[in-house]
């Protein structure tokens, strides 16, 4: 993967079916932005209650973020094991309505996959930004998915990786998008599908 030895937290993305359905009747004005917000607030915390009261009491400092474009829900996993940190604990944040996200992971992921030196380098590149505290969008500087795609930028400019999103090589490599079978392909309206690597890797192109 793409992240780095000694990481300390976490980020998941959460899949509540009941919540695209609320989504979809906002997008459609069916329901009223304050109505779409109090449900979702509804969701989010019915989810910290279900964690703050589990068996196990495993969670601790939950915290929900619900005025945001992602709801999150932020909390440490005190059993977690972890041995990155003091106490083993694992701090993480659950995120709703975060498809995007995971569609950019993923692909950034693919294209650490073409060549063992590019997953290197990212990592090189986002170790650096980390130890000296640029890369954090909420501290005003740039996020380290943001430092990565420079990194792949530059690794284009340079010849030394293909656009895994460009038509003309998908064509090349008799691969097709399926939106209608495959949701992945488009999220919130955007064309979100990509070349597998395996698939270039088979084409040898």
């Amino acid at each position: 993967g793409l992240a780095l030895q000694g990481s300390h937290d976490v980020d998941v993305s959460i899949y509540i079916p009941e919540m695209y359905e609320l989504k979809q009747k906002f997008d459609d004005g069916i329901n009223s932005a304050k109505s779409f917000e109090k449900q979702m607030t509804n969701i989010v915390f019915r989810v910290k209650n279900c964690l703050q009261y589990c068996r196990s009491e495993s969670f601790d400092d939950l915290f929900a973020i619900t005025r945001a474009r992602v709801p999150v829900l932020k909390g440490r996993d005190i059993n977690a094991c972890n041995p990155y940190s003091p106490d083993g604990s694992l701090s993480f944040d659950l995120c709703f309505l975060n498809d995007i996200a995971v569609v950019n992971s993923s692909l950034l992921r693919e294209y650490s996959l073409v060549d063992n030196r590019v997953r290197m380098l990212m990592l090189a590149v986002k170790s650096f930004a980390k130890k000296n505290n640029i890369a954090s969008a909420a501290g005003g500087t740039l996020s380290s998915y943001t430092w990565l795609n420079l990194v792949i930028f530059y690794l284009q400019c340079i010849g030394f990786l293909p656009n895994l999103q460009c038509r003309e090589l998908m064509k090349q490599h008799d691969w097709h998008p399926d939106p209608g079978e495959n949701p992945w392909h488009c999220i919130n309206g955007l064309e979100t599908y990509y070349l597998p690597t395996e698939t270039m890797a088979k084409g040898g192109i």
